[in-house]
């Protein structure tokens, strides 16, 4: 009887990996979102939406492939060295994936339209002169201390 209960275990086990080779091996269509990263930004602006600005494509590979498309840091990779403040409106274009080479998939289509806007900012640094304002003398004594010790 207990062996008989070993053997069907085996015999589940067997069949849910027969089953997800069978699904890996398929080909599949599914979207993935890619993350969009910038190049050659010039010094005072800054991408913002870095991090969160993500792109669908609708792909079709293998299911193999599309969880390693997944897992990997697949990304659109935009050349940034004419943007300007503001909004830039860019066209894209599949040569701006960069995936593994290891990965084979048909791009089926690219984001929701082919033009995305992204939003570049401005990066400006000011120093201000800051005062320091004590509860009471006691307070400041002790912030003296403090300094003179380290």
């Amino acid at each position: 009887m207990e062996n008989n209960l070993l053997l069907k275990f085996v015999v589940l086990i067997f069949s849910i990996l027969l089953w997800y080779q069978l699904v890996l091996v398929q080909e599949h269509v599914t979207e993935i979102d890619l993350p969009v990263k910038l190049e050659n930004l010039p010094d005072k602006l800054i991408f913002y939406n870095e991090g969160n600005k993500t792109i669908p494509i609708k792909v079709k590979a293998s299911g193999m492939d599309i969880i390693f498309l997944k897992l990997s840091d697949s990304h659109f990779l935009i050349n940034a060295e004419n943007f300007k403040y503001g909004k830039n409106i860019i066209s894209l274009k599949e040569d701006f994936i960069k995936a593994p080479k290891r990965s084979s998939y048909k791009i089926i289509s690219l984001g929701n339209s082919k033009r995305q806007i992204l939003d570049i900012d401005k990066l400006e640094t000011s120093y201000k002169p800051i005062k320091l304002s004590y509860a009471s003398t006691k307070d400041e004594k002790f912030k003296k201390a403090l300094d003179h010790h380290f």
